[in-house]
């Protein structure tokens, strides 16, 4: 669960939180006069979210996960050693 400050109680703690978030702690909304406007978060999650949108945006990566879950439960799986012994 993400925490909530106002703008007013981010400034003298900014450089705890920003070591709280890069090192994977919650995001932290900043509000101001109560109102969210913007999100605190770690790089690492950052990218991990522009990664998630790129594949989810993606028709072609979307259809491909699907046919791949699809033959997931179909049976049709290789095992790990066949893809990768040495022909």
């Amino acid at each position: 669960m993400p925490k909530i400050m106002s703008v007013s109680k981010v400034q003298p703690e900014i450089f705890k939180l920003l070591k709280d978030v890069s090192s994977g702690g919650e995001p932290v909304i900043i509000t101001k006069r109560g109102e969210g406007i913007a999100v605190l978060i770690g790089e690492e999650e950052y990218k991990s979210l522009i990664a998630t949108i790129e594949v989810l945006s993606s028709p072609e990566l979307m259809e491909s996960i699907r046919e791949s879950e699809k033959e997931i439960s179909e049976g049709k799986l290789i095992p790990y050693k066949k893809v990768f012994e040495k022909t």
